[in-house]
C-alpha cells in the first residue's frame, strides 16, 4: 500500500508540472518546430557573466526564414546583436538579455539615411537595419544594464536597448524593458510598426532615458504598454523632412516620467499628422503630460487626445510654435483636439502655456484648437498676478520655460479659432488669476461651464 500511494503521489506531482508548463507555454507560447533555433546550442552560457554576444549572433544568423531565436533559463550578457528578416527574437519570461557594461562591446552604427537624431543615436543593445518581418517577443527582459553603467555620457556614447531603422512590419510585443543605458526603445523611420504590451521601466534613472521614441515612421500602433521613464515617455520625433503620418497610441499607461507624458519634439522637422492619443493615463510626469512644439520648421496637424487621464503632473498641456535657430523659420500647429480629458492633483502653479509666436516680424498662429469636455483642477495659489511672458526666443522648449503665468489655467497667445465647449476649470488653492489669460487672440469661443 505505501508503495502504492508513493506511486500515485508521484504520478499526481508529474501530472500537476505538466500541467504548470503547458499552462505557462500556452501563456507564453515557446516555438516549437525545426524553425526555432537555441542559443545555447550555439555555445551560450547564460550565467551573467560570459559574454554571449557572438553565440547569440550566430544563431540569429543560421536562424531560417520565418524562424526564432531562443533564449529562455538564463541571464545572457551581450553586446550588440545585429537582427534580420522574417526573424523572431524569442527571450522568454525565463530570460534576460543583459547589455554588456563596455561600450567597446558596441560599435557606432551608421544606418544610410539623412536624418537629424542618428547625431543622438549611434549604439544599441538589439539593433534592425533595413529590415522586413521582424518581431520580439516572449514575455522575458531586455536589461540595458543603465543601473550599474552608462550613468553619464552624451547620448550618442551609450547604447539604446532596442533600435529599428528603415524597417518595415515591425513588431515588438510582450516584452520588459528595464534600465536603460540611453533611450530605451528607438524606431527611426520604421514603417508598418506594432509595439503592444510592453514594459519600459527606468525605475528612478534619470538622463535622457527616454521611454518610446517614433521617430519619422508611418503607420504605427502602439498599445496596451506601461511606461516609467527617466525622460519623455511616448515622444514622438522628426529629423528630416519624412515626419509621421499615421499614428495610434491607447490604452497606455505613464506611471512616471522625468519629463513629459505624451510628446511632439523637441525634435520637430518634417510634418506630424494624423495621430491619436486616446484611453491613456499619465501619472507623476516631471514637466507636462501632454505637450505639442514645433520649434524646427514641423507642421503639426490633425492631432487628438482624447479620453486622457492625469494625475500628479507638473503641467497638463504645452503647446509651443516658434523657432528654435535664428535661420530657421517657424512651422504652423493646426487643428488640435483635447477630447475628454481629466486632470488632478497638479504639482506647479504655473497653468498651461498654449503659444504661437512673433518673431522677425510674422505673427506665427496657432489655428483651430479645441478643448472639449476638458476637466482640470490646477494647483492655483498664487496672490498676484504676473506680466505676459516673454516672445518664444529659441529656448529650449519646457513648460517651465516663462515661470508663473497670468493665468491659473490656460494662458493663451497667437491664436485663431480657440473654443471650449463644456470645460470645467478649478484653482485647488485660492488664485488672484483668472482661469484663462488670452495675448492676440482672434474667435475665440467659450460654451457651457468655464470653471
Amino acid at each position: 500500500m505505501i508503495k502504492l500511494r508513493i506511486l500515485v503521489l508521484t504520478t499526481l506531482a508529474v501530472f500537476f508540472a505538466v500541467t504548470r508548463s503547458v499552462t505557462a507555454q500556452m501563456d507564453n507560447p515557446v516555438p516549437t518546430n525545426s524553425l526555432r533555433l537555441d542559443v545555447k546550442n550555439f555555445g551560450a552560457a547564460g550565467n551573467g557573466v560570459t559574454l554571449d554576444t557572438a553565440a547569440i549572433q550566430a544563431a540569429i544568423n543560421a536562424c531560417p526564414s520565418n524562424g526564432s531565436v531562443w533564449l529562455h533559463n538564463g541571464t545572457y550578457l551581450s553586446g550588440t546583436i545585429y537582427l534580420k528578416s522574417n526573424l523572431t527574437l524569442y527571450i522568454d519570461p525565463t530570460a534576460t538579455l543583459l547589455g554588456s557594461g563596455s561600450v567597446s562591446d558596441y560599435p557606432d552604427q551608421h544606418p544610410p539615411l539623412n536624418n537629424g537624431q542618428t547625431h543622438n543615436c549611434r549604439k544599441s543593445l538589439v539593433y534592425a537595419e533595413r529590415c522586413a518581418n521582424v518581431t520580439i517577443t516572449g514575455g522575458g527582459t531586455i536589461n540595458g544594464n543603465g543601473r550599474h553603467h552608462f550613468r553619464s555620457g552624451v547620448e550618442a556614447t551609450r547604447p539604446i536597448s532596442i533600435w529599428t531603422t528603415l524597417c518595415n512590419q515591425v513588431n515588438l510585443q510582450n516584452i520588459n524593458v528595464v534600465d536603460a543605458a540611453m533611450w530605451s526603445v528607438v524606431n527611426m523611420q520604421s514603417d508598418y510598426l506594432t509595439i503592444s504590451n510592453m514594459t519600459v521601466n527606468d525605475d528612478g534613472l534619470g538622463g535622457n532615458r527616454d521611454g518610446c521614441d517614433v521617430v519619422d515612421c508611418w503607420h504605427v500602433t502602439i498599445e496596451n504598454c506601461t511606461i516609467d521613464s527617466g525622460d519623455d515617455s511616448i515622444c514622438l520625433k522628426s529629423g528630416n523632412s519624412r515626419g509621421i503620418n499615421d499614428l495610434l497610441v491607447k490604452n497606455c499607461t505613464i506611471t512616471r516620467s522625468q519629463s513629459n507624458g505624451l510628446k511632439f519634439g523637441t525634435a520637430s522637422h518634417g510634418p506630424f499628422t494624423n495621430i491619436m492619443f486616446q484611453d491613456c493615463t499619465v501619472q507623476h510626469t516631471s514637466h507636462a503630460a501632454m505637450a505639442v512644439e514645433s520649434v524646427d520648421g514641423s507642421v503639426i496637424s490633425d492631432v487628438t487626445f482624447q479620453n486622457i487621464r492625469f494625475s500628479s503632473c507638473q503641467n497638463g498641456i504645452f503647446v509651443v510654435l516658434g523657432a528654435r535657430r535664428s535661420s530657421a523659420t517657424a512651422g504652423s500647429i493646426n487643428d488640435i483636439t483635447f477630447r475628454n480629458i481629466t486632470g488632478t492633483s497638479m504639482t506647479d502653479k504655473r497653468g498651461c502655456s498654449i503659444s504661437g509666436c512673433f518673431t522677425k516680424g510674422t505673427d506665427y498662429r496657432l489655428k483651430n484648437i479645441l478643448f472639449d469636455n476638458v476637466n482640470i483642477s490646477f494647483a492655483g495659489g498664487l496672490s498676484s498676478i504676473p506680466a505676459n511672458p516673454p516672445e518664444y526666443a529659441g529656448e529650449y522648449p519646457e513648460n517651465t520655460m516663462w515661470g508663473n503665468l497670468p493665468a491659473y489655467g490656460y494662458y493663451i497667445r497667437h491664436a485663431t479659432n480657440v473654443t471650449f465647449t463644456n470645460c470645467s476649470t478649478r484653482a485647488a488653492s485660492a488664485d488672484a488669476r483668472p482661469w484663462i489669460a488670452t495675448n492676440d487672440v482672434s474667435n475665440l469661443t467659450i460654451i457651457g461651464p468655464a470653471r
